[in-house]
């Protein structure tokens, strides 16, 4: 068989493994000296967030890796620690520790491979995948291998990416990785991988990396699928919401879309894949300009935006860089930094920007699922003003959303809180 890459970590440098090797993503993520597999070096992250960093390698269409991963024992019950193989963006096949059991993701629930396993303690985890029907099989500390089944997501053409993860259920984890290989760790594996990771800086360990996880259907835990605000001024828009459940919240693809008269307004999303703040006219063409206080747009009575997704259907795509994190910094967005996934902890907050609106009176809906699905949730909140306010200002309140609602004031703005 084959494998992406293999990685020990005992070439690097102390602190960020963010580009160091290839890798990039989250600066919660240590290269250390004190808890290790084998040799001089691991990595940790310890996180109250959530992040990932991902490597992109070799495009494996039959293949097999394995890594060595550890759960800390505090707060051991809330610790998440994934490890998930991607094609480019697209999330195939996603597996995680989670506090003492070991799961795999068919693409709808979690599955369990084996549970009982301790904290403090290094567990070898082996993957293996293959083109012919686009099956993957696990195998977790040398035990029995599970039988062929479904991935998260099959594949195209191949698996060439490997992220990491760690996402806290609740306050702050600690999760360990070592030894990327494709097989057990052994001294001569252990050798090789360090001379390959020495000679080079580009070769086999590079390979052009995108930003963190997936951009179109994984996500990490609770991502609340597709959402979109719609706003009609005279009949309100229809509101449909469906989101699957589960562990953390990685809000994909959101959309707030407004459409004025009788016209209904077209959906968007906080979808899976990407959010989207869609822009749909009606009569007039709907152009966004900044206006002079503090970046919000100006809308016209019909429009639509996307946030996260790019090829939003007669909607205005917006990026993720637009998001905030409540505190004046960047969300994490898992995949491409503009077109991602929006990875949200449990009880984690990201801000939308604050818009101005043209029509004053408008019904709105927000709607699930349009550009792709998830699993998982997010809570939906907005809030109005007559007045302009700042992104991440703690006026005015916040109002959960759960139908669709009338909002007469111009300055709008939308908040998703991972469950």
């Amino acid at each position: 068989m084959a494998t992406i890459f293999s990685d020990d970590f005992n070439s690097y440098n102390d602190g960020d493994l963010n580009g160091q090797g290839s890798w990039s993503g989250s600066t919660d993520f240590d290269i250390q000296g004190t808890v290790v597999y084998e040799g001089a070096k691991a990595v940790k992250a310890e996180t109250s967030a959530g992040g990932g960093v991902e490597k992109t390698g070799s495009q494996v269409a039959n293949g097999k890796i394995t890594i060595y991963l550890r759960n800390n024992s505090t707060n051991g019950a809330n610790t998440r620690t994934y490890f998930i193989l991607n094609e480019g963006t697209d999330s195939r096949i996603y597996t995680q520790l989670y506090a003492q059991a070991f799961n795999y993701h068919n693409g709808t629930d979690w599955i369990n491979v084996v549970s009982g396993l301790a904290y403090d303690t290094w567990h070898s985890i082996e993957i293996e995948w293959r083109s012919s029907d686009k099956y993957a099989r696990y195998r977790v500390n040398e035990g029995t291998w599970t039988d062929w089944v479904i991935m998260y997501s099959a594949f195209t053409s191949y698996i060439d990416k490997v992220v990491l993860n760690s996402s806290p259920v609740s306050g702050t984890t600690i999760s360990y990785f070592d030894c990327i290989f494709e097989n057990l760790f052994s001294s001569s594996s252990s050798s090789s991988s360090s001379l390959s990771s020495s000679s080079s800086s580009s070769s086999s360990f590079s390979s052009s990396s995108s930003s963190s996880l997936s951009s179109s259907s994984s996500s990490l835990s609770s991502s609340s699928s597709s959402s979109s605000f719609s706003s009609s001024s005279s009949s309100s828009s229809s509101f449909s919401s469906s989101s699957s459940s589960s562990l953390s919240s990685s809000s994909s693809s959101s959309s707030f879309s407004s459409s004025s008269s009788s016209s209904s307004s077209s959906s968007s999303s906080l979808s899976s894949s990407s959010s989207s703040f869609s822009s749909s006219s009606s009569s007039s063409s709907s152009s966004s300009q900044s206006s002079s206080s503090s970046s919000h747009s100006s809308f016209p009575a019909a429009w639509g935006l996307a946030w996260g997704e790019k090829d939003a259907i007669g909607e205005q795509a917006e990026s993720w860089a637009t998001w905030s994190d409540g505190a004046g910094g960047s969300p994490t967005i898992i995949g491409d930094v503009d077109w991602g996934k929006l990875f949200l902890g449990k009880d984690v907050i990201a801000h939308g920007p604050v818009h101005r609106f043209d029509t004053l009176d408008s019904h709105t809906t927000i709607t699930k699922d349009k550009y792709g699905t998830g699993f998982g949730d997010a809570l939906v909140y907005y809030r109005e003003s007559d007045t302009p306010f700042l992104q991440d200002d703690g006026s005015p309140a916040w109002n959960l959303y759960t139908n669709p609602v009338r909002l007469t004031q111009a300055y709008r703005q939308v908040k998703l809180v991972g469950e």
